[in-house]
Parts: C-alpha cells; structure tokens; sequence
C-alpha cells in the first residue's frame, strides 16, 4: 500500500535556520497533492512582497545563477513547489512537496 507525505521547508541563510514541518499523511495522492498546493498558495501570499522585489529583472537577472532573482518551480501533477530568491545572506527557499512511500505491511 502507497502513502503520501506533505512536507513544507523554509531555509532562511541570513540566521542559518531551516524549518520542516510534515502537514499530513494520505492513502490518496489526489488529496495530498491537493493539500499541497493549498500550502503553495499560502506560501505565495506570505512571501508576496519579496516575490514582486525579486522579480523585477532590471535589478535581479534570471540567467544568472547568483543574482537573487526569484525562481519559481511547480509541478501539479506530482505536487512539489519550489520559491527561492535572494543571495548570499539574503537568499530564501521556500518548498512544499509530496513524497510517496510504500508501507510495509
């Protein structure tokens, strides 16, 4: 039998700090996936304003790795969601994701 795990991770460098929080368990990964891009939005609207900063590419070149333009991944078919902006000190990364596993019976 398959489970589905919904994790969250802010990584912030300025304070070297990494939260992980696990936000449910589901034997349907429709549920899971739908549960984890809720979690995006919510994570969209508490890093609002530093998504719009980072994205303005006169200040933040997307090409370049180092730059701290904002980069965003989604994938809704497998839910993993990625925002990470910011450089050095000041760099962000923000992650919701669903992770299947087998449960040993």
């Amino acid at each position: 039998m398959k489970i589905y795990t919904v994790q969250r991770q802010d990584k912030f460098d300025y304070d070297f700090s990494v939260s992980l929080v696990n936000l449910g368990c589901y034997s349907d990964k429709a549920k899971a996936i739908a549960r984890a891009n809720k979690e995006y939005g919510c994570m969209q609207g508490e890093y609002e304003d530093e998504m719009l900063k980072y994205s303005d590419k006169d200040i933040y070149d997307p090409n370049e790795y180092d730059s701290g333009a904002l980069y965003v991944e989604t994938d809704d078919e497998d839910g993993y969601y990625i925002i990470t902006f910011g450089a050095d000190e000041h760099y962000e990364s923000h992650g919701v994701w669903v992770d299947e596993w087998e449960l040993e019976e």
